[in-house]
């Protein structure tokens, strides 16, 4: 199972974006349920390099997933 699916809701909110030429770093705070009934909250910062066309062209994203696992699996 995906950790996607360990949750009955699940959101993320940007709470910091920062643009330099054609990368961008954003900070985010991710809440959901558990199927477990747990509330979870975590966060964690992803970078993008966008090409020449505007798409997306590398992604790398820095968070605790085996905490998020953790909290979901109590």
């Amino acid at each position: 199972m995906s950790i996607a699916g360990m949750f009955e809701t699940v959101g993320l909110t940007e709470e910091f974006v920062h643009i330099v030429g054609n990368e961008v770093a954003v900070k985010w705070m991710g809440r959901g349920i558990g199927k477990n009934g747990h509330e979870i909250t975590f966060e964690g910062i992803d970078l993008f390099e966008i090409n020449a066309a505007g798409k997306i062209q590398t992604l790398r994203a820095y968070w605790n997933k085996e905490v998020a696992i953790a909290a979901l699996q109590r």
